[in-house]
């Protein structure tokens, strides 16, 4: 549900992070207010993990920030490996619009020494 609310309203969360999930229609538009982390085990018999890979390969075409994470040997469940992915990416990953807004407001936009 989350993934199909971010798109009728990109700026309802600054992050989603889906387990086993999938759009029920990939979104036509790039995501930017929110970064988007895909979870999947690759023995899902409910959820197919192609849904993830599909969608991360979408929306990266789409200029969206996404990461994906598909466990091998994982079923549809949330297990310990994907979980301490899910928190080192809470923890470690700036979202691509931080980073843009930084390089943006950064002085010389990219030049390493400032100009006097």
């Amino acid at each position: 549900m989350a993934l199909e609310a971010i798109k009728v309203e990109n700026t309802l969360a600054g992050r989603v992070l889906s387990f086993g999930g999938r759009f029920a229609v990939l979104p036509q538009t790039d995501l930017k207010h929110t970064t988007i982390h895909l979870f999947h085990g690759k023995a899902d018999p409910v959820m197919p993990f192609q849904l993830s890979v599909q969608a991360a390969e979408h929306l990266i075409k789409l200029g969206g920030d996404i990461t994906a994470e598909i466990e091998p040997h994982v079923g549809h469940t949330i297990n310990e490996d994907l979980m301490e992915k899910a928190l080192d990416y809470l923890q470690s990953h700036i979202p691509k619009r931080l980073w843009e807004e930084a390089l943006s407001s950064a002085p010389g936009k990219g030049d390493i020494h400032p100009k006097a």
